[in-house]
């Protein structure tokens, strides 16, 4: 299939349970976060890392969703639930 017709389906949200990441502790979130974004250059991109394990670190809720595109391909996709209680001390 040319890239010209793969078509991004959307994603949904997905249990933990469901996925490889079940059984996930705030460390292993920590160390999964680190794991999958630390390659990516720029000061920026290394602070908001370091927001992210530290809100993992202090209980912030890890959402997880699986994105899915035309031709069959899925990929699971983390993002943080981000509550107001959680931003306190926390700012990059």
């Amino acid at each position: 299939m040319p890239l010209k017709d793969l078509t991004f389906l959307g994603d949904t949200v997905v249990e933990a349970r469901d996925t490889v990441y079940w059984g996930y502790g705030p460390a292993e979130w920590a160390l999964c976060f680190l794991g999958k974004y630390q390659h990516i250059e720029g000061e920026h991109h290394k602070d908001w890392l370091i927001d992210q394990v530290t809100r993992v670190l202090i209980g912030e809720r890890v959402i997880i969703t699986e994105a899915r595109w035309s031709n069959g391909i899925k990929e699971y996709r983390l993002k943080l639930e981000h509550s107001p209680k959680m931003d306190r001390g926390i700012a990059p």
